[in-house]
């Protein structure tokens, strides 16, 4: 045989398996391609379910296992099918609420989309029917996850168009049957919506907190304020902490269906009560006593008693003090010019840290002493900057240990002043005076800041613990 012919054999060969590859993974290039229309960047979101959730009587669910579920004339939900399965209201109040004003993106808009279902999960996908009183549903089908990882694609039974929604959905899309006793003790389709955040502590109320999304367009960086027991500017750290561990929650087990002895359990007059409100309304859950590694717990206004890992709830005896920002003064040094000392009584003090910045450099004096220096050759013989900026730390260290929002002694005398002067030439005052037990009042620009501080904090003479101690440590380095 000619090469000539050996040459055609062997391109037809070629030819042939380029085909049958293309055509192996055209399916899977064509389902990426198409996925990829879902990103953020490129498609539209949509409301794809709207209902009034007071109106909802049942949920027909067909997946993992088929369920039905109806409110009954009491208002309380059961499981008609399976019999076996013990349902509570909180749990699927959370679902119908959850899904209620749920969003997509779109990925396919109605009758955009022609080719197979099967590449999107949705040729044979799990159903959940949303019945209202009234009759109709709201029947959604949910597929597979995306291949971005950034959710899951869904269709609702009435329209073609394809939509890609949130995790979060979908978990509770695809129903099992801890969905219906309970899954997270609160189910918020956006965290960044939370609005409003109440602590209780045996009937007690510990604190109030309100966001402020005035100074924001990303709702997950908004500010947070308190409310109760005093008006001041939140920890938001804290209370972004508090808030993601809350929402991560998630039920352990039923102990109780409805109609418990809360008493029993410690939840007659809980240990403490968490609320959380959004733009849908407002959920809770309370904890009564500990056992072993699991607090007893209930969801809203259910009277069905749960257990909760107590690995992650930490916050149990924390303080409106946590989470408000107990710094009369904080700002980075380098908007400031100078910093004025002044500490009274025996001590009788004066001291002044001064900042000049330059392009590439900075000067930090203290009562004259600059924090570093240098020979005639530019050669560096000491450097002290970090010491130096010690004692601006322990300046601001001059912070609440207690909340007192009217103050309950008589203000005594004016113990200390620290004077911050910014690059802008504005000024920021903080005020020390006596209170009693080793405490001392605080005030921002002549205002009580609505708590007190520990003398320590200004007078202990330990090097890194008071404010005094701090400069004279420093004071004998530079002089050392």
């Amino acid at each position: 045989m000619s090469k000539t012919v050996w040459k055609a054999i062997i391109a037809v060969l070629i030819l042939a398996v380029v085909v049958f590859l293309f055509i192996k993974l055209m399916p899977g290039l064509k389902e990426n391609n198409e996925a990829a229309k879902a990103t953020p960047e490129n498609t539209e979101t949509a409301v794809i379910v709207s209902y009034n959730a007071n109106d909802v009587v049942a949920l027909e669910a067909s997946a993992k296992e088929d369920f039905n579920v109806i409110k009954t004339d009491s208002g309380s939900w059961i499981c008609k099918t399976p019999s076996d399965v013990t349902t509570t209201d909180s749990a699927i109040s959370n679902i119908v609420n959850l899904l209620n004003e749920m969003t997509g993106s779109v990925v396919f808009a109605e009758g955009e989309y022609k080719g197979d279902l099967a590449q999107f999960g949705l040729a044979n996908p799990a159903k959940l029917s949303i019945v209202m009183k009234d009759g109709t549903k709201h029947t959604l089908l949910t597929g597979k996850e995306a291949p971005s990882k950034q959710g899951y694609y869904l269709m609702t039974e009435d329209s073609d168009a394809i939509y890609m929604v949130a995790s979060v959905f979908a978990r509770k899309l695809v129903l099992d049957r801890t969905d219906l006793i309970a899954g997270n003790l609160m189910e918020f389709a956006e965290t960044g919506k939370i609005k409003e955040i109440s602590v209780e502590k045996s009937g007690e109320k510990v604190v109030t907190m309100v966001a402020d999304f005035s100074a924001t367009t990303d709702d997950s960086n908004k500010a947070w304020n308190l409310t109760y027991p005093l008006n001041c500017q939140a920890n938001t750290t804290e209370v972004n902490g508090l808030i993601e561990t809350v929402t991560g929650l998630t039920v352990y087990d039923i102990v109780e269906p409805e109609g418990a002895n809360l008493a029993d359990y410690g939840l007659d007059n809980p240990i403490l009560r968490v609320s959380m409100t959004d733009n849908k309304g407002t959920q809770s859950f309370a904890l009564g006593n500990l056992n072993g590694r699991y607090y007893y717990c209930t969801i809203g206004d259910s009277t069905a008693v749960f257990t909760v890992s107590n690995e992650y709830i930490k916050f149990v005896d924390n303080t409106a003090l946590n989470y408000a920002y107990a710094y009369p003064f904080f700002e980075t040094y380098t908007n400031l010019s100078e910093i004025d000392i002044e500490i009274f009584g025996n001590v009788n003090e004066n001291h002044k840290l001064t900042f000049q910045f330059g392009d590439d450099s900075e000067r930090l004096v203290l009562d004259g002493q600059p924090s570093k220096e240098f020979d005639n050759d530019g050669k560096e013989i000491f450097n002290y900057d970090y010491e130096f900026k010690g004692i601006t730390t322990y300046c601001y260290a001059v912070q609440l240990d207690g909340i007192e929002p009217e103050q309950k002694y008589e203000k005594g005398a004016l113990l200390g002043r620290i004077t911050y002067t910014r690059q802008d030439g504005s000024k920021a005052v903080v005020e020390a005076y006596e209170r009693e037990e080793g405490t001392m009042y605080l005030y921002l620009d002549g205002k009580y800041f609505g708590g007190y501080a520990d003398k320590w904090r200004i007078f202990s003479e330990e090097d890194h613990q008071g404010l005094l101690g701090t400069i004279k440590a420093y004071k004998k380095l530079l002089n050392s």
